[in-house]
């Protein structure tokens, strides 16, 4: 879902990308 927002180019904070490479990288 936040990778999609990301793709699609919404504003998307950098604690939230963050956030998705924490847990991208433990998942």
């Amino acid at each position: 879902m936040l990778e999609n927002a990301g793709r699609i180019g919404l504003p998307v904070p950098d604690v939230v990308k963050r956030a998705v490479e924490v847990l991208k990288r433990r998942g």
